[in-house]
């Protein structure tokens, strides 16, 4: 799926739950202070590179972007 991809399951995530997740592993598996999670949103082959290695995911990102998303 790729970075695209991710960027894609964040929309609904933010719709669900009012805030971005903090780690990928969000979009797997509901974080235990979230009220309206009703993911998940990704499977983890969806968070990991074609070389299986996961992708890095940070809030806030650099130069004033919502998030970060490399390898």
């Amino acid at each position: 799926m790729g970075r695209n991809g991710i960027r894609s399951q964040n929309g609904p995530n933010l719709l669900d739950t009012g805030s971005l997740p903090t780690t990928l592993n969000d979009l797997r598996e509901r974080p235990t202070n979230t009220e309206f999670w009703l993911g998940p949103y990704s499977e983890k082959t969806d968070i990991v590179d074609g070389w299986d290695r996961p992708y890095h995911f940070t809030v806030p990102g650099d130069a004033g972007r919502e998030y970060d998303i490399f390898f």
